[in-house]
């Protein structure tokens, strides 16, 4: 499913106006920003691995 909701993305004529919006603004309705924006996933960092890959 994750790989899908990139390949949308790809596609969108606003991805990077989204992706900008994603890196700007780590939350919404004060819940952490987390999904697919902009061809770029997002995770809420208490879930992010602690150790670089």
């Amino acid at each position: 499913m994750r790989r899908e909701a990139i390949h949308i993305c790809h596609t969108c004529p606003v991805m990077m106006q989204c992706r900008k919006y994603a890196e700007t603004n780590n939350q919404i309705c004060g819940y952490p920003l987390q999904g697919i924006w902009g061809g770029k996933e997002f995770t809420p960092r208490k879930y992010r691995r602690s150790t670089p890959r």
